[in-house]
């Protein structure tokens, strides 16, 4: 009996020791995943990020080597490796729990999630990832349905308006929100409508909230996208395997490290068109059907690729589109520089293409078809005040002329 304990005993030792081991092995696969990094000359590597932070990423290579930190004058992005290879897009999560609503803002972030509170002029915004936000109504610019296209901004607009679930539409000026539903007076009459009843809710636009043009402001910020669809920025960030901080300004939004999907630079070396809403987006059908512009995605709504190669930055679109970029005065970008290609293997696509600076056309490609991945065109931008991608009807009209804008970008040098 005495050795059959002794033997029970050195088998639980052992086996207690292997449990050790495979928890330090969990932790350092967890402390070392492995992302994508593309760096300022446009070049992607695989690398296990281990933390982010103020000086920049501390990776290791994936194929060996010591750890290193990759300084944030080197960084474009850095992508979850896992989320590209399967060319998985961030999306909303399914299900009748799941959040109904985005929240766009106007510098580009939007959250996914349930309206709170509305306290003054401070909207409660419930996010499952970062929990309780608080943002000025002045920087919202809609609430819309989570599975939805994004609304169009229009700078233009000078009243709330509430677009009802069955197409009907209420304007004036938004008195009231919380969890059940939104209060609109209009003409002095003050009318609630629940949440459930609501498809978009549009907010006036605010003279002094700048609308996001390309290469506003001068400072570095980090913007981080979420596997729910969410999109969120601020000037500092500091990341390790368990959690992300997120400082944004006056206070911190902190995720779990394992809803991050990407992160990117803003007011880096580059910026991606795709992250800079369009002042101007327009998509004429020669018929009928509709096809609006789409980040990050082919205008069908699938990974961006040329060959055996997918991209995570570009923005499909259809012809006839139009997709025009305010460059404020003193813009730190000095190039435009993109890449194109027709979505595809479409033999009958025959497209225009147009890169204008202001009015002035600056780069020019007709009859350009399917198969063929273009040169990298790069434009200086000198004192132009607005970009403008364009792409034309051919000579087989709109048939198949689905097109991808290949990494757009914006660059400092």
């Amino acid at each position: 009996m005495r050795f059959a304990i002794c033997d029970f005993k050195i088998r639980l030792t052992r086996a207690c020791g292997f449990a050790v081991v495979l928890l330090l092995a969990h932790a350092s696969a967890v402390a070392q995943q492995s992302w994508t990094l593309t760096t300022a000359d446009f070049k992607s590597q695989s690398v296990n990020l281990i933390a982010v932070d103020d000086a920049g990423a501390k990776i290791t290579r994936v194929h060996g080597g010591e750890q290193s930190v990759i300084p944030w004058p080197q960084i474009l992005q850095l992508d979850r490796a896992t989320a590209a290879a399967a060319g998985v897009s961030p999306a909303p999560p399914a299900g009748a729990d799941a959040p109904k609503f985005m929240l766009y803002l106007a510098n580009g972030d939007r959250v996914v999630g349930q309206p709170a509170a509305l306290e003054g002029e401070t909207l409660a915004w419930a996010s499952p990832a970062a929990g309780r936000i608080d943002v000025k109504l002045k920087q919202v610019i809609a609430i819309a349905r989570a599975a939805d296209q994004p609304p169009r901004r229009d700078q233009q607009r000078t009243q709330d308006i509430v677009i009802l679930a069955n197409g009907d539409t209420t304007g004036g000026l938004i008195s009231g929100i919380d969890k059940s539903g939104i209060t609109i007076d209009s003409d002095g009459n003050g009318v609630t409508v629940p949440w459930d009843a609501v498809r978009t809710v549009l907010l006036a636009a605010v003279a002094s909230t700048n609308p996001d043009a390309a290469g506003a402001g001068n400072e570095r910020s980090v913007r981080l996208t979420l596997a729910d669809g969410s999109v969120m920025s601020g000037p500092t960030i500091n990341m390790n395997a368990e959690s992300v901080t997120l400082g944004t300004g006056d206070a911190k939004r902190e995720v779990a490290a394992s809803a991050v999907v990407s992160i990117e630079q803003v007011n880096g070396p580059v910026a991606w068109l795709s992250s800079l809403p369009p002042v101007e987006s327009v998509q004429t059908p020669f018929l009928e059907t509709v096809f609006p512009a789409r980040m990050d995605r082919t205008v069908r709504g699938e990974p961006l690729r040329f060959g055996d190669r997918t991209y995570a930055r570009g923005i499909g679109v259809h012809a006839y589109s139009r997709l025009v970029w305010q460059l404020p005065e003193g813009n730190r970008y000095k190039t435009f520089r993109t890449r194109y290609a027709i979505d595809g293997d479409k033999p009958y696509a025959n497209v225009t293409v147009r890169v204008k600076l202001d009015d002035k056309v600056v780069h020019e490609t007709p009859d350009f078809v399917a198969g063929k991945l273009s040169d990298v065109v790069q434009v200086p931008l000198g004192n132009a005040k607005a970009l403008t991608l364009e792409v034309d009807y051919g000579e087989t009209y709109d048939v198949q002329d689905r097109f991808n804008w290949i990494e757009p970008a914006l660059l400092a040098e």
